[in-house]
């Protein structure tokens, strides 16, 4: 008798739940683990807490206060997002004067237009936007030399050569919600004559986030007095003469006064460079409360160009945990969220995808504030308990992956051929 086997490639299909939710009758936690990716909610709400910024009045000698309109940046879309002016929806009518670049977020597929006019020019440059259904699209206009360039997330949509405009007008017909990217940063343009020294005291926060843009010559020297050190180079460069934000997580124990150290350097001494930098503190979530309904509210990554290392089944059998990182000391778990008291994330219910969410484990009930009944377990106590401690799962999808099953049944169908 012959056996044949079939190679069969079988797609895997992975969760695009890259934020998880945590939500309860009035407070809804997002939480992420990319730290280059701010997050928001659908209904769209504004939220409750926000980043610290952390006190850097001490290197004013080496480093000077900018704005985001003072510099061609590209759109924002790290953890600073979330602290942007936020208006209430109503039909846009903006007029400002432009320097080096305006920055701006538009929701939904409201359409709307930019009048961009030079000082003494007649014919001015007229772009149409028109957001994504159900997104935020990032748009910023920068002036590089004697041209104009609108970018849609970070990719050039238009540009105008010999017109360098002086004043932008945004109007819609239609009610829109909007966000302009107006922030400030430190700046420098000259290698550091002695380190910025940053120090922290004990805090339950256990990293910092720095954010950095850089000439290509350009670089940063890190020191930790944990031990640690490294070098921060521009990884995506400057296009188009616009500059774009980079993200670096620096992991430090909470139980430990922190000092960080920071030397701007050039690998070319004679190079006529810049140095960008702003630093917040790590949060493990972002938080969402008042809301009439809470329903079908479910958080989303602003920048989904990350493949988080979340895993719903990983949850699923590790109760309490809710991302799992590289390192065990990476991890997120309940009550680094919610508290103390919440170690299994009791009473909220936990979405994995903006279609998929249970009750943490051992409730159940519309609102997850009923415990399991007898017999019952798990998530939305959907596995039942057997005799002798034997369980099977109603609710789950069986622990054999189907790639298995169908190539059993198929090596099967041959034999018997």
């Amino acid at each position: 008798m012959k056996y044949y086997f079939v190679l069969i490639s079988l797609p895997i299909i992975l969760s695009n739940g890259y934020v998880i939710t945590l939500k309860n009758l009035t407070h809804i936690h997002c939480v992420n683990d990319n730290p280059d990716s701010a997050v928001y909610v659908l209904p769209i709400e504004r939220k409750t807490n926000s980043l610290k910024d952390v006190d850097l009045k001490t290197w004013e000698n080496e480093w000077i206060r900018k704005n985001a309109t003072n510099l061609p940046l590209g759109p924002l879309t790290d953890k600073r997002w979330e602290d942007l002016p936020f208006p209430d929806a109503t039909r846009l009518k903006y007029t400002s004067a432009l320097d080096s670049s305006f920055s701006f977020s538009v929701f939904s597929s409201t359409s709307w237009t930019a009048r961009l006019l030079m000082s003494n020019d007649f014919s001015p440059m007229d772009y149409k936007g028109v957001g994504d259904v159900n997104k935020w699209s990032h748009y910023s206009i920068v002036l590089s030399k004697n041209s104009t360039y609108i970018y849609k997330n970070s990719n050039i949509e238009y540009w105008e050569r010999e017109f360098k405009a002086r004043y932008l007008t945004l109007e819609s017909s239609e009610k829109i919600l909007w966000r302009p990217h107006f922030y400030d940063f430190l700046w420098s343009n000259s290698t550091s004559e002695k380190p910025s020294v940053l120090e922290i005291g004990q805090k339950e926060t256990t990293c910092l986030l720095l954010y950095t843009s850089l000439c290509p010559e350009c670089f940063l020297e890190v020191r930790v007095n944990n031990g640690d050190s490294f070098r921060i180079i521009q990884n995506e460069l400057k296009k188009n003469s616009v500059q774009f934000w980079q993200t670096h997580k620096i992991y430090i124990d909470p139980a430990k006064r922190v000092r960080v150290s920071v030397n701007k350097k050039a690998f070319n001494q004679n190079v006529d460079g810049y140095w960008a930098m702003d630093i917040k503190l790590c949060e493990g979530h972002t938080e969402f409360s008042n809301f009439d309904t809470i329903t079908n509210t479910i958080c989303y990554e602003l920048n989904n160009n990350f493949k988080s290392s979340f895993n719903l089944d990983a949850i699923r059998h590790k109760p309490g945990i809710l991302v799992i990182g590289d390192n065990i000391k990476n991890n997120i778990y309940c009550w680094d969220v919610l508290g103390k008291k919440f170690p299994k994330c009791e009473k909220h219910k936990i979405c994995a995808e903006s279609n998929q969410c249970y009750c943490s484990w051992g409730f159940e009930g519309e609102n997850c504030t009923d415990r399991c009944a007898s017999g019952r377990r798990g998530m939305s106590c959907q596995e039942r308990i057997l005799p002798y401690g034997t369980q099977i799962s109603t609710g789950w999808k069986a622990s054999v992956p189907a790639s298995v099953i169908i190539l059993i049944f198929l090596i099967h169908t041959v034999k018997l051929l």
